[in-house]
């Protein structure tokens, strides 16, 4: 739909079995808060990626620094007795 000078008045959209007109301001609002869903769906799924990282952090500086074995296994012999197979 156009105005008298020929800018358009409103935006038609449709959808299957239905069609509605969609007013230019209303547009931007609907970009909006799509834009803003879309944040904060990225801010959430990067909490839960640094918090995952975070445990791994965590989980691997416990692993590397934990005391060694007071009977190591020896890991030459076992090669050496495989390899002989």
């Amino acid at each position: 739909m156009r105005h008298k000078n020929g800018t358009a008045l409103c935006y038609r959209a449709t959808i299957p079995s239905m069609s509605y007109r969609v007013s230019p301001r209303n547009r931007v609002v609907i970009v909006v808060v799509v834009v803003v869903v879309v944040v904060v769906v990225a801010v959430a799924v990067l909490v839960v990626i640094l918090g995952q990282l975070a445990r791994w952090k965590e989980y691997f500086a416990q692993l590397l620094n934990r005391p060694p074995s007071e009977n190591p296994p020896d890991i030459l012999r076992a090669y050496k007795s495989r390899t002989a197979i």
